[in-house]
């Protein structure tokens, strides 16, 4: 495991060394079941693709009918594709959701854009399909519910939020 956490780290490293720029994205919105997320994302930009790592949040209606927080850590790449005024990127994502009741993995598409209203700051939009899979913690051991041993399914994300471009300072000659 610290062979991992390092070997992430290194790349991550050379990433910051070389991205050309950096940015920062925080969106919350439905989802098509009528739930919320919430997603923060951070890119480097490397000649025309986007990577970096990302976090969602869903909050999700359980069998008993309470609602749980899963936290969804994971990456991004995206193709960046130059617009007026900002740029529209699609891509793939990868996470691993966790919570009180759930875990597993999730994994999908996306498309989104920026708007830049200023040299910093846009206005940030993204929408995706997201296919998870994994394993209930307890939620199902109601006696009605008998045989699930497996959760999977689709959710439909549609997020609109803010992003912020960490502009370099010009070096003078």
């Amino acid at each position: 495991m610290k062979r991992i956490i390092a070997s992430v780290i290194l790349v991550l490293s050379v990433w910051n060394a070389e991205a050309q720029e950096r940015q920062l994205g925080l969106m919350v919105g439905p989802k098509f079941n009528g739930e919320v997320a919430v997603g923060m994302n951070y890119y480097w930009q490397l000649s025309q693709v986007l990577v970096g790592p990302s976090v969602e949040g869903h909050f999700v209606s359980n069998v008993k009918g309470s609602t749980t927080t899963l936290i969804a850590p994971g990456a991004n790449i995206a193709l960046r594709i130059k617009m007026p005024y900002g740029f529209i990127y699609p891509g793939v994502t990868g996470h691993y959701r966790f919570g009180k009741d759930y875990n597993g993995l999730e994994f999908g598409a996306t498309l989104g854009g920026v708007l830049f209203i200023t040299p910093w700051l846009g206005v940030n939009f993204e929408t995706g399909y997201r296919f998870h899979s994994g394993n209930d913690k307890g939620v199902y051991q109601d006696p009605v519910v008998t045989g699930l041993s497996g959760v999977s399914g689709n959710t439909v994300p549609v997020l609109l939020g803010l992003r912020y471009k960490f502009v370099k300072k010009e070096e003078n000659p």
